[in-house]
């Protein structure tokens, strides 16, 4: 667009608050990391959920850091480099999820669970009904940040530890929080989606509202053009939005950017339509309002399609087999990819 004034606005911004969280001075108590040996961990204070005492939610937390210095990378390597501030985004990446066997500061894929196919978020996992996840999006950010970062920094272990990540968890989110293909939530259960998965099951819950809105859209937020896993089922996409206005009596009146993002992956015409004649809705509170005319309001996903560069989707056109796809690279190269 040419708007580099914005741009360099933005990136200033990013640079200057990781400086200051991957930056400890002397006596400082907040917005800094401290490594314990004991536990083999990272702790970012100050601590929330559980981070601290529980070592709860550390890729939750720790894949918004990531994706933002993934960004700040894009533009400014130097400010990557490993002498520089990427030495610390590598420990916040390593702490949650280890990529490295040989590293002994931290436990090979603390949150991910490679059996089961997808993070957990308690530290401990100790519950009667064993460990549990809500947000299968906010692992999902993380996955895509390490994706990111690999990518920018030419850190193919990285890299290619997100891609797993991402690959197996988009399928388990398909089968356990979503069961899209209908075959595996039991019948009594009334639901097409869980807001909760555990060791024993699964829930329509959360840990924090009762409301429908927040119990389904807390597996669709912070939705970025890392989360259009989320469109691999259109015909889901629409049942999925269709529970949420069932049992919440009516639209949505909280989240509703990013319910109205989740139903452009399904349905984008219908989806604009919601905004454009509610345009007033208070955003969820970790986002800027922006608009779901994504390129999914006039072509669904092309899911199938295999991309030969990391970062690249596809949208499928409704009349032919030519359609964009964006992609970026740190070269003087960059251009559209068809």
């Amino acid at each position: 667009m040419g708007n580099t004034a914005v741009r360099n606005s933005a990136l200033t911004a990013i640079r200057n608050r990781l400086n200051n969280w991957l930056t400890a001075s002397s006596g400082e108590t907040a917005q800094l990391f401290y490594y314990n040996a004991n536990w083999g961990t990272l702790i970012g204070y100050p601590a929330s959920y559980g981070s601290d005492l529980e070592l709860n939610d550390h890729h939750f937390h720790y894949g918004y850091f990531i994706a933002a210095a993934a960004t700040l990378a894009k533009f400014d390597p130097a400010w990557a480099a490993s002498g520089q501030y990427g030495g610390m985004v590598d420990l916040l990446i390593r702490d949650a999820n280890n990529y490295d066997r040989g590293d002994t500061r931290f436990p090979y894929m603390r949150d991910f669970d490679i059996y089961a196919g997808h993070d957990w978020a308690s530290g401990h996992g100790s519950f009667g009904s064993g460990n549990n996840q809500e947000s299968s999006s906010e692992g999902q950010n993380f996955a895509n940040a390490l994706i990111q970062w690999g990518q920018a920094t030419g850190n193919a272990a990285v890299r290619d530890a997100g891609i797993f990540i991402y690959t197996t968890q988009a399928a388990a989110i398909q089968e356990y929080w979503f069961d899209s293909a209908d075959q595996n939530f039991p019948t009594a259960f009334g639901h097409s989606t869980v807001g909760m998965v555990w060791g024993d099951g699964g829930a329509y819950a959360t840990w924090f509202s009762g409301e429908p809105e927040m119990i389904q859209g807390i597996n669709m937020l912070p939705i970025t053009g890392g989360h259009l896993y989320l469109g691999y089922n259109p015909s889901y996409v629409n049942t999925n939005y269709a529970e949420l206005v069932r049992n919440n009596g009516g639209p949505p009146t909280v989240w509703q950017d990013i319910l109205w993002e989740f139903q452009a992956l399904g349905n984008g015409d219908a989806a604009l339509a919601n905004f454009r004649a509610n345009s007033g809705f208070t955003s969820e509170e970790g986002r800027a309002r922006r608009t779901p005319s994504t390129g999914s309001a006039t072509w669904p996903l092309w899911a199938r399609w295999t991309p030969r560069y990391p970062p690249t989707t596809r949208f499928r056109p409704r009349s032919s087999r030519t359609a964009p796809a964006r992609t970026w690279r740190r070269t003087s190269a960059a251009r559209p990819s068809r």
